[in-house]
Formats: C-alpha cells, sequence, structure tokens
C-alpha cells in the first residue's frame, strides 16, 4: 500500500519524512497557490496524467499570489513549472529538472484508493477557500489555517513569533504537531 499525501506546501513531506515514510506524492516539496491546489484537487487524475512543463513567463495572477505568498515575485530563487493551469513552485529544488523528475517519479506512486489532502491556508484573505476546499466532499482531508480560524473544520495553527511565512513551510512540523495526530490520518488513509 503506498498512502498518498496530496499538500499544498512542504507540511505534507514534513509529516511523511517524520513519519518515516516514503514519498508517495509529486506533492513534496514545492507549493500549489491555494486558488489552484482546489482546481488540483478536484481534478487530480487529469493533473497526474498532464505533463509539467517549465514556466518562465509568470502571469500577473500568479505574481500577484507570490508577493503575497513570499513579499516579492521569487525571481532565480527557485523554478515553477506548469501542469495544465497550474503552477508548480518548485520551491526546494535547484532547478527545474530535478523538480520535474522527483514529480515524475513519485506520481507513478500514487495510490488512489489510499489518499489523503492537507490543505495548508496561512493568509485569512483565503478563509473563503477553506469552505470551497471542503465543499468537494474529499475523503481523507484536514485543513490547516494560520491564526484564523473558518467555519468548516479544520486545525488553527499559531504561529510562533517572529517567523514568517517561510519558516513555517521550512519546517511544518511545529505547526501539524500541535493538535493533529498525523499517524491517526494515515491509518484513516490506510483503511480507505
Amino acid at each position: 500500500m503506498n498512502e498518498t499525501i496530496i499538500a499544498n506546501n512542504c507540511i505534507g513531506g514534513n509529516m511523511l519524512h517524520d513519519l518515516g515514510m516514503r514519498f508517495n506524492s509529486p506533492t513534496i516539496n514545492l507549493q500549489i497557490l491555494p486558488r489552484e491546489y482546489i482546481k488540483f484537487c478536484q481534478n487530480l487524475r487529469h493533473y497526474m496524467e498532464t505533463e509539467v512543463v517549465e514556466y518562465k513567463e509568470l502571469s500577473d495572477l500568479h505574481k500577484y499570489d507570490l508577493i503575497n505568498m513570499f513579499g516579492h515575485v521569487p525571481k532565480g530563487e527557485f523554478p515553477y513549472g506548469l501542469c495544465d493551469d497550474i503552477l508548480i513552485v518548485f520551491q526546494h529544488y535547484g532547478t527545474f529538472a530535478e523538480g520535474k523528475a522527483a514529480w515524475d517519479r513519485r506520481k507513478a506512486r500514487i495510490d488512489y484508493n489510499h489518499i489523503g489532502y492537507m490543505f495548508y491556508i496561512a493568509w485569512e484573505y483565503d478563509k473563503n477557500k477553506a469552505q470551497r476546499f471542503y465543499d468537494l466532499g474529499l475523503k481523507n482531508t484536514v485543513i490547516f489555517t494560520e491564526g484564523f480560524d473558518v467555519d468548516v473544520p479544520h486545525y488553527r495553527v499559531d504561529p510562533i513569533v517572529g517567523s514568517t511565512y517561510l519558516d513555517i513551510a521550512v519546517d511544518g512540523r511545529k505547526y501539524y504537531t500541535q493538535d493533529f495526530n498525523p499517524e491517526r490520518f494515515i491509518e484513516n488513509i490506510r483503511h480507505g
């Protein structure tokens, strides 16, 4: 069985690493923007059948989202890919080729019968996306919000004083373990 975690940021990979589990998902060590993650999860098989191509000319909307995420448009800091209409921010890879190779290798491991979804929302202006994600009705889902509450089941993660979103992305372990039980989440995925 290949328990698969589809996450929009590094939190899924951090959890799997902490549990000593193999990465059976292409969404490890990268970012998918909240507005696009919902569509990605809703049409996962389509996106897994779509080739990721290098993306060098960011759209204005992607630039806007990246500024909100990082405080600026990261140019040259890490590579970008495009999976159909979904921006893939390969933030923990040195080159697009490295990120794409990991993506392709791991997408072949997806077990669609044993899958879980983790959605991390760091900004309150994205809180309406929690409801849209919840309304997808996907099995084995968890929503994390950073410092605010939403009207659907979620885990509120209170930021560490002085931390930034980049700190959270790099070390999600500080956050998912507060109230969330990763072992139980994996066990639910195992049982379909």
